[in-house]
């Protein structure tokens, strides 16, 4: 179930890994602002009495019980029967923000999956109060939920330490049919944060939302809020006392694809946040960098070393990413304002750790000593479309980059948390989008590189008189994907990496069994491809005594192929650019000759082109088939067409070519 509120943006955190884990795809998580249920901590107030009946009711029960059975029909566990969201800015930069909900558990499925609400609780500014938490049965009886059920814990976000808690709610006695209704009021003090406030509302969820209201309440001045949404249902109008209020009536669940990028993108929001441009917010982030990025002595030392070991502003800027990336690791000390402050670059050397915006800051921080182009950029891991950036927020944002006129043969931007890659945008954040801290300019969409997977393929066949086969394979694998999977194979035990070879063989050739052993190499050398190496012997083929026709087809082409395609029937999904080169020897045996060779292949189209060339080669056959696809977004009815071209042009055209006793081959 997706959640209700996306958070407030760098107001909470710029935390790269923390971000890349909340991409709205938890059923159970319904609310990512909520703070917590529990006794013994001091953020936290709960009224005497949950259970008290909630205004709410008198709109959702009737619903409810009218519409149940042909809910359970629909196949949704659960329900939102409605959301109500009042966001108060009062006096003295605090913000009260009051979420209340209805949900209405369907199936006994529905029950198990999100009958507990689980949610991040960050504490250092706020406090939390929970004004309502209880089950409305089918019979009318309320059942509140106990507060010493409730669970209270440190979050768990790998590589960061924070004052984020995690809080779960398990609600009593649901049964399909019941309702739960919970409110909360969450108060946060932001004076002297250093960033700006804003908040992000979604109004769609991957079950049906009945019915959304959401009011806004502001002691500022006069133009101080700005708002806007993308969803044209959403009625909203200002004044009657309130700055806005917003209705929104029935909305389908958002309907899942196997590939999608974000859901961020694909759910309309309601945003508010505190007025200014995008020049304002990036020179409010920005002079946070520059106020950190001083100059240790020891980090002089290393600026030293970098101009005198490499000549070009070029050579000296892939040498410091490589320096910031691999020798000073990912880890993140983020309590209090340090979610969204970087630290100083001289503490982030001397401890070699630190996260996104502190690695960053060391880049910085050193590039500008080296005399290099170095900008920070705000960009995300959880949104990449540009177009749904409606108002300057700091809310679209939670991860930071750098760019750099310097690194420009390597596509212009890095990012200095990704280890074991060379410098270059990874996958993730290809074609994203990113605000430069150092300009005025609203943000603007990140590269795409038109081939993002280089395969290369090099096959060795030898063909015996007694039609035994004995085969050497090496597939290399580079560009951004395939540097992708790399920096994912280095953080794994060398028994994992065999378990990935195994499986990705299974998968090239349907076979769970007799597979060979797969070797990993290369992974450690950084500018060049990493490989799977193999020997094998397929099964065996007729003798060559009599003239025939040998047929084969290209495996690791097929497979890498395949992966190009997605199963989407409702939204977009980005496809890998693939450079794909594939060198086949075969050998024949002493007396064999080649009668003919197989025809020469040429297709092109809009998704790109596949050709192959046969030849003779030491008394054998070479083949030589290249395939070339762009990087691009793929429709749902885009997608039948690809696979169509694919299919027909490679998996329907299988290599071949002729043998004859008595001619000169080139094995044994």
């Amino acid at each position: 179930m997706s959640a209700r509120v996306s958070g407030e943006g760098l107001a909470r955190r710029i935390d790269c890994a923390a971000a890349a884990a909340g991409v709205l795809a938890s059923f159970v998580m319904a609310l990512a602002a909520p703070r917590a249920l529990a006794q013994g901590h001091d953020w936290l107030e709960v009224d005497a009495r949950l259970d008290a009946p909630h205004a709410i009711e008198a709109s959702v029960v009737g619903p409810a019980a009218a519409r149940l059975a042909e809910w359970t029909d629909s196949g949704f566990g659960a329900v939102e029967l409605a959301w109500r969201t009042e966001v108060e800015l009062l006096e003295g930069e605090r913000t009260r923000l009051t979420q209340t909900v209805a949900r209405l558990f369907v199936t006994t499925a529905g029950v198990q999956q999100a009958g507990t609400l689980e949610f991040p609780v960050e504490i250092a500014r706020s406090r939390f109060r929970v004004t309502t938490a209880y089950v409305l049965l089918p019979d009318g009886e309320r059942v509140p939920v106990d507060p010493a059920a409730v669970q209270v814990t440190d979050a768990r976000v790998p590589y960061l330490f924070s004052d984020q808690k995690n809080v779960a709610i398990p609600f009593h006695g649901i049964v399909p049919g019941a309702i739960a209704i919970f409110e909360y009021r969450e108060t946060r003090d932001l004076s002297g944060h250093p960033l700006p406030w804003g908040i992000t509302l979604n109004l769609r969820a991957l079950v049906p939302v009945v019915s959304n209201e959401i009011s806004v309440r502001s002691a500022r001045p006069s133009g101080w809020l700005d708002w806007s949404t993308d969803d044209p249902e959403l009625a909203c109008h200002e004044g009657e006392g309130l700055a806005l209020f917003c209705r929104r009536g029935e909305v389908e669940a958002l309907p899942v694809d196997p590939a999608m990028r974000s859901l961020y993108d694909l759910i309309p929001t309601l945003v508010l946040a505190e007025r200014m441009d995008w020049g304002g917010l990036a020179e409010r982030v920005g002079r946070l960098v520059d106020d950190k990025a001083d100059l240790s002595a020891d980090m002089k030392v290393t600026v030293e070393r970098t101009r005198g070991r490499f000549a070009t502003n070029a050579e000296r800027a892939r040498e410091l990413y490589r320096i910031v990336a691999n020798e000073v690791r990912y880890l993140g000390f983020e309590h209090g304002d340090s979610s969204v402050v970087p630290h100083l670059a001289s503490l982030t050397w001397k401890r070699r750790f630190g996260d996104c915006k502190d690695k960053v800051t060391l880049f910085v921080a050193m590039a500008r000593a080296l005399g290099l182009d170095a900008r920070p950029m705000l960009t995300s891991v959880t949104r990449f479309d540009v177009r749904r950036l409606q108002i300057p927020a700091a809310a679209w944002f939670d991860h930071m980059i750098v760019c750099s006129d310097d690194l420009e043969a390597d596509g212009g931007c890095v990012d200095v948390t990704v280890a074991g890659a060379p410098p270059e945008l990874p996958f993730a954040l290809q074609g994203g989008f990113a605000l430069d801290l150092t300009r005025t300019a609203p943000p603007d969409a990140l590269a795409l590189r038109d081939v993002l997977w280089d395969v290369e393929i090099e096959r060795g066949v030898e063909i015996g008189c007694d039609g035994r086969l004995e085969e050497t394979v090496s597939l290399r694998q580079g560009g951004v994907w395939g540097n992708a999977v790399r920096t994912g194979l280095l953080s794994l035990g060398p028994s994992e990496r065999s378990q990935y070879a195994r499986s990705q063989y299974a998968e090239a050739f349907n076979v769970a069994h007799g597979q060979p052993e797969v070797r990993i190499e290369g992974l450690g050398v950084l500018d060049r491809p990493w490989s799977f190496e193999y020997a094998t012997s397929p099964p065996r083929r007729v003798a060559l005594s009599e003239p025939g026709h040998f047929y084969d087809v290209d495996a690791w082409l097929i497979h890498a192929a395949r992966a190009l395609v997605s199963d989407n029937r409702h939204h977009d999904y980005l496809m890998p650019g693939l450079r794909l080169e594939s060198h086949i020897r075969y050998a024949l045996c002493a007396g064999v000759g080649v009668e003919y060779l197989g025809g020469r292949l040429a297709f092109a189209s809009r998704w790109g082109k596949l050709t192959r060339e046969y030849s003779l080669e030491d008394g054998g056959v070479r083949v030589d088939t290249r395939l070339e696809t762009p990087s691009r977004l793929i429709t749902p009815a885009e997608a039948q067409d690809l696979r169509l071209f694919l299919e027909r042009a490679i998996t329907q055209t299988p290599i071949q070519f002729g043998y004859v006793p008595g001619g000169v081959g080139g094995g044994r």
